[in-house]
């Protein structure tokens, strides 16, 4: 069974070890304390195990996708997709208006995931994600959230 839960501080090195696994761009331990001290982090588990993560701030009526990660032996499985739907069908019930996000342009799995889900480019960062092999765009992406069920 799926479901999505609240993380802790206690869940912070299985979180990091997952983010580690997801990719070349793991965001730093220290950033992920921080997130699970001040912002909402949610926890994807099939059958009690974490396969993932993904991290919001919500402001008013609009909440933003700070970061996503499913880990390398559960990528490909559909998790993701599966998260993000509940998650904005969550969002929608709660009262949110509106979610941002933004993806480094080269990300195409990812781009192709949140355009599946009508997110919709609304700008671009010019240089904003740093890499070994040099600066890379962001593309800014939203969604309305009052046309969910």
């Amino acid at each position: 069974m799926r479901r999505l839960v609240r993380a802790s501080v206690p869940d912070r090195d299985r979180l990091a070890a997952i983010d580690r696994s997801a990719g070349p761009h793991s965001w730093p331990e220290t950033a992920l304390s921080r997130a699970l001290e001040r912002q909402q982090v949610l926890t994807i588990e099939i059958d009690d195990d974490i396969v993932g993560f993904l991290v919001e701030n919500r402001v008013l009526d609009e909440t933003t996708l700070l970061h996503l990660a499913v880990g390398a032996e559960h990528q490909g499985r559909g998790h993701a997709g599966w998260a993000l739907k509940a998650w904005l069908a969550d969002l929608a019930r709660s009262g949110q208006c509106r979610c941002l996000l933004e993806v480094r342009a080269g990300n195409q799995v990812a781009v192709r995931l949140y355009e599946r889900l009508g997110f919709e480019d609304i700008g671009r960062r010019k240089g904003y994600y740093s890499s070994p092999e040099g600066a890379e765009d962001a593309r800014v992406m939203a969604k309305r959230l009052t046309d969910i069920p």
